[in-house]
């Protein structure tokens, strides 16, 4: 329709009194599942999922994000980056986290030749 949707995640508390900011993450994973969206690509500062050795892991699947979880590795913003993919995934949306700092990494995420591919 040559439209572009920008979403504010906000929400009101249950009373609607109080404004809340939800994890912007979380709302592009349900939204992709919503839309039953082919693709979702969630754009970061480093080059995806990183092991302990900082080394990109190109495909994440649940064992290995919980025992990521669990060590501690996985932590902070990447948690519901994960999370979110995750969610996706289970709902058939091919799901991806890339380096958005990277000339092309859209192109790159698209053609499959970056980032970490999350089931």
């Amino acid at each position: 329709a040559g439209i572009m949707p920008i979403l504010a995640p906000i929400g009101l508390t249950h009373d609607n009194r109080t404004l809340i900011n939800i994890n912007a993450d979380t709302v592009a994973g349900a939204v992709a599942v919503a839309l039953k969206a082919s693709k979702i690509l969630f754009m970061t500062d480093v080059p995806g999922v990183q092991d302990a050795n900082g080394k990109n892991i190109e495909n994440l699947n649940a064992d290995t994000a919980m025992a990521l979880r669990k060590s501690g590795i996985l932590k902070g913003g990447m948690l519901p980056k994960v999370a979110a993919c995750q969610a996706a995934a289970a709902s058939g949306v091919q799901s991806r986290i890339i380096d958005g700092r990277v000339s092309d990494a859209l192109l790159n995420a698209l053609e499959g030749t970056s980032g970490t591919v999350v089931t």
